[in-house]
């Protein structure tokens, strides 16, 4: 089953550019079992329409194949850490 975090990032957006590094980070140290995924809407604006995106930064997180977490805008690392350690224990625990 697919347990992966989903970055989905448009140009110019200074919110994108500096979230990415933190939260690729983040999910190396704290979270390694789970795959990062980015999407840039310039190239693959079709995963965009797939995933229902429609704000920029915008990550989803899936477990075992389904959407659990949905963080838009403004997020913060801690506020994404809360939200899945719970689930990450219970998967890969």
């Amino acid at each position: 089953m697919e347990n992966r975090a989903v970055y989905f990032r448009t140009e110019n957006c200074s919110v994108c550019d500096v979230l990415r590094p933190k939260l690729m980070k983040l999910f190396e140290e704290k979270y390694p079992k789970m795959e990062w995924v980015e999407f840039y809407s310039k190239t693959e604006p079709e995963k965009f329409k797939e995933y229902n995106v429609m704000v920029a930064p915008t990550l989803i997180v899936e477990f075992d194949g389904k959407e659990t977490h949905r963080f838009l805008r403004a997020f913060s690392l801690s506020e994404v850490s809360e939200k899945i350690v719970r689930f990450y224990d219970l998967v890969f625990g």
